[in-house]
């Protein structure tokens, strides 16, 4: 687990994306181009300085020779350390506004060869995140924004009930079971590894309670949370003593990847383990003013 802070102005974007699999035949190239062109150019109207990134792991693809897994039909290189040098040099100009990264289950098998995914963060100068990281935004005055959960992530996120909508809401909920207990005062939760690009945005809930010997409703949100103080004001996340925040009040995100599921002429373990097709895909998050406006799905 690694903690790190990031300063940050109070209108900001933070792209988050994953799972490239640098040394697939599969990884779709100009997506990641894209990627790295709206990462540089203005965002609702939010020039490219104020842009961020997290990467959340699978740099790579490593599977190599040895690995049953392996098809020399599906690797443009076999070797892992030349991919780690490939993902280097293609992401090198865009490592100042990526913050970090996290540790991915295919680099991770391969620690005969040392620890692939923090020789490339060091390369590239960013945090090495391991499995799971906090962020903490704050602002140039030092107050907490938000905090961020990322983590690679090792459990899949499947659904097979009808029609989609039905499917769409179990996938955010299953997202939701597997990152709300891991990180109860962050604002923002993501996860790589299912190469789902996933986004579920919070559900306020209306609630009764009394203020001032007046009985009112309130809706709950991020901002407003169910802790009174001695002064009977509501408390903000960051003035109650744990940070919590509902579960219910929180962002996840299932960030996506560039990595094709299926190919001509030859057969993918995705194919072979009989993997739905997924959207290829970023997602963006829009704060402004200190506060998450939106998430945007970016789909390639």
């Amino acid at each position: 687990m690694r903690i790190i802070e990031k300063t940050v102005p109070a209108n900001f974007n933070y792209f988050l994306c994953g799972d490239n699999h640098e040394g697939s035949v599969l990884q779709y190239s100009k997506g990641v181009d894209k990627f790295f062109d709206m990462l540089e150019s203005p965002w609702d109207g939010v020039m490219p300085r104020n842009n961020f990134a997290w990467h959340s792991g699978d740099h790579i693809e490593g599977i190599v020779i040895d690995d049953p897994r392996y098809d020399p039909r599906v690797c443009t290189e076999p070797i892992a350390t030349e991919q780690n040098k490939v993902f280097i040099k293609k992401w090198k100009p865009i490592a100042k506004k990526l913050i970090g990264m996290n540790e991915g289950n295919h680099p991770w098998k391969l620690h005969k060869f040392g620890n692939l995914t923090s020789d490339a963060c060091k390369a590239l100068g960013i945090e090495y995140g391991t499995f799971r990281s906090i962020v903490i935004f704050k602002d140039r005055k030092g107050r907490v924004i938000f905090k961020a959960y990322h983590t690679h992530g090792r459990k899949l996120i499947r659904s097979y009930a009808e029609p989609e909508k039905r499917k769409r809401a179990n996938r955010e909920l299953i997202l939701q079971r597997q990152l709300s207990s891991m990180a109860g005062d962050c604002l923002l939760q993501s996860k790589g590894h299912t190469h789902q690009l996933i986004v579920s945005r919070p559900q306020p809930v209306l609630y009764i309670a009394e203020k001032h010997d007046r009985i009112k409703a309130y809706y709950t949100n991020p901002d407003q949370l169910e802790v009174v103080s001695p002064t009977r004001e509501f408390l903000s996340a960051e003035q109650t003593p744990s940070g919590f925040i509902h579960p219910d009040n929180r962002w996840y995100v299932n960030t996506g990847s560039f990595l094709r599921t299926i190919r001509e002429n030859i057969v993918t373990y995705q194919e072979a383990l009989e993997l739905p097709p997924t959207a290829l895909g970023f997602a963006i998050v829009e704060v402004r003013d200190r506060k998450i406006k939106d998430i945007k799905e970016v789909v390639l």
